[in-house]
């Protein structure tokens, strides 16, 4: 009687990014923060391999984030933000769109759209139209003519907006309290930019 073999195909995607300098520091960040996943330079692009590939909008669909997910989340921006930080940039606010999600640790910048000079100390300038959505801090939220100066701390905010989204709990953290969670989207989402740290503890 003959065997009977069963092949299990492993479903992979793929996140593709210009190669630029930019978007090589920005992998080259999470792989500096522990990132041992599969990516290569395929001529004019970065080829990232992965199980996933979702844009976070897309993911969020299925399921929120559980608070491993949320924590991760917010310290591959981190990571991501520091290494925008050598090119003299940051992002001025997020969209759940302008990130991807390598793995359940693992999530990566794949818009750039919002990338914006630092012009001085912890100050960033807007000085193109752009699209406000997604997570936009308090003080861009009554922008009507350019140039904007603002505080490099408005990309903090969205951060911990969209990790607070992106656990589905809605807009408060009292389901968190405590935690080092908690405490990090505490420091970000303060109105105040002056007030605002990105710091885990």
């Amino acid at each position: 009687m003959g065997k009977i073999i069963y092949f299990h195909i492993l479903m992979t995607s793929t996140i593709v990014l210009p190669r630029d300098e930019i978007n090589q520091s920005l992998v080259h960040a999470l792989a500096d923060g522990g990132w041992k996943g599969n990516w290569e330079i395929d001529g004019d692009s970065i080829v990232i391999r992965t199980k996933n590939g979702n844009t976070l909008r897309e993911h969020l669909k299925a399921r929120p984030l559980n608070y491993d997910e949320g924590l991760r989340l917010a310290m591959c921006l981190g990571m991501q933000l520091a290494a925008l930080m050598a090119f003299n940039k940051s992002i001025l606010f997020f969209d759940e769109s302008d990130i991807s999600v390598i793995d359940d640790e693992w999530y990566i910048i794949t818009s750039l759209d919002r990338l914006v000079p630092i012009v001085a100390k912890d100050t960033v300038m807007l000085t193109r139209p752009i699209a406000f959505k997604g997570a936009v801090p308090p003080e861009l939220q009554t922008v009507t003519s350019l140039p904007v100066k603002t505080n490099i701390s408005s990309a903090y905010y969205s951060v911990g907006k969209v990790t607070l989204h992106s656990l589905g709990i809605g807009d408060s953290l009292d389901s968190l309290e405590g935690s080092s969670l908690f405490f990090f989207l505490e420091r970000c989402l303060q109105t105040d930019p002056l007030k605002r740290y990105f710091l885990f503890i």
